[in-house]
């Protein structure tokens, strides 16, 4: 169970959206999902989590149940599976961290992370031009 509410995001922007761009915003958001772009930004997200994958453990949930450390395969598919529709919440027990995955947004939430889970997701992000900021509880 997770004790902290520290709440991050990863997302393609370095910064919250102003409510005066907001559209813009909804502009590109939409423009992702139609040209296909949105799942070029699953497969990053996707790479984060198998990388972490090697050193944590993790698990995965998305309604159909919970498995425990799943095949790179499965997570990969799951993950990308999730661009369009549905979600996928990948538990990291041991760190008592969750990342959650909302069908087509364009960012992760990653709850509750230690200091040493943040600065790898951190160091992972950056190299997938995403960044990690301290998002809303």
């Amino acid at each position: 169970m997770m004790t902290e509410s520290v709440v991050y995001v990863l997302d393609f922007l370095p910064r919250r959206v102003s409510g005066k761009s907001a559209g813009r915003y909804f502009s590109v958001e939409a423009h992702f999902s139609e040209s296909g772009r949105i799942s070029e930004l699953y497969r990053a997200f996707a790479d984060i989590v198998l990388r972490l994958y090697c050193c944590y453990d993790i698990a995965i949930t998305d309604g159909d149940g919970r498995v425990a450390d799943p095949a790179p395969s499965l997570l990969e598919k799951k993950i990308i599976d999730c661009a369009g529709h549905g979600f996928l919440n990948v538990l990291l027990p041991g760190e008592n961290a969750l990342i959650a995955l909302n069908g087509g947004d364009l960012y992760m939430t990653l709850y509750a992370p230690g200091k040493e889970l943040l600065r790898t997701v951190k160091q992972l992000a950056s190299g997938k031009c995403l960044f990690v900021r301290k998002g809303m509880a």
